[in-house]
């Protein structure tokens, strides 16, 4: 699912976006399921000669989060921007607040 954020929004790192790709993650997918996914986005962003917009994984657990980054790191997919957010701090913090401050 791609969300449009109203008129581009800024994060504290300076970096700029208008929309973001939106994961929910049930707890069922693994490492290498992670690591595939994740390469093939990174291809996508190659082949198309363009940037994909940041991903927001929506996960229920810290573990998930380190699984993601690693397999992100692993298939040397850094160009795609990949930002886990527990469910229960998106319910307490809104949106926006968890995109702008990473």
């Amino acid at each position: 699912m791609c969300v449009q954020m109203p008129n581009c929004s800024r994060r504290a790192d300076g970096v700029q976006f208008g929309r973001v790709l939106l994961a929910y993650d049930r707890s069922t997918t693994f490492y290498h399921e992670y690591a595939a996914k994740f390469k093939a986005f990174s291809h996508d962003q190659c082949y198309l000669m363009m940037t994909l917009p940041p991903i927001l994984v929506i996960i229920h657990r810290v573990s998930t989060a380190v699984t993601i980054l690693e397999a992100t790191r692993d298939v040397k997919a850094g160009y795609v921007e990949v930002v886990p957010a527990l469910e229960a701090d998106l319910l307490k913090q809104g949106l926006a607040n968890i995109l702008l401050h990473p």
